[in-house]
């Protein structure tokens, strides 16, 4: 079985969980979203087959098995 994972916010614990997520076995990171758009395109060039969003009703349809939500954590509840 495959886990299909998005994560939400792509700062520092972002881009820890995207770390140890690309290499458990059996997960497979398909989406992320963040707002900025530096970030966004350079993990577009650095990550092939990851699907970019910024915003996370984007999210929604892709068949997600879970989402990471790694925002500041006033952010949590609204996201």
């Amino acid at each position: 079985m495959t886990f299909n994972i998005a994560i939400v916010g792509l700062g520092k614990m972002g881009l820890l969980h995207a770390g140890i997520l690309s290499v458990l076995p059996n997960v497979h990171i398909v989406a992320a979203c963040e707002k900025s758009v530096v970030v966004s395109r350079f993990l577009k060039k650095v990550v092939s087959g990851v699907r970019m969003v910024n915003d996370v009703k984007r999210l929604s349809g892709l068949d997600l098995d879970a989402i990471y939500v790694t925002t500041p954590l006033l952010s949590h509840f609204p996201v």
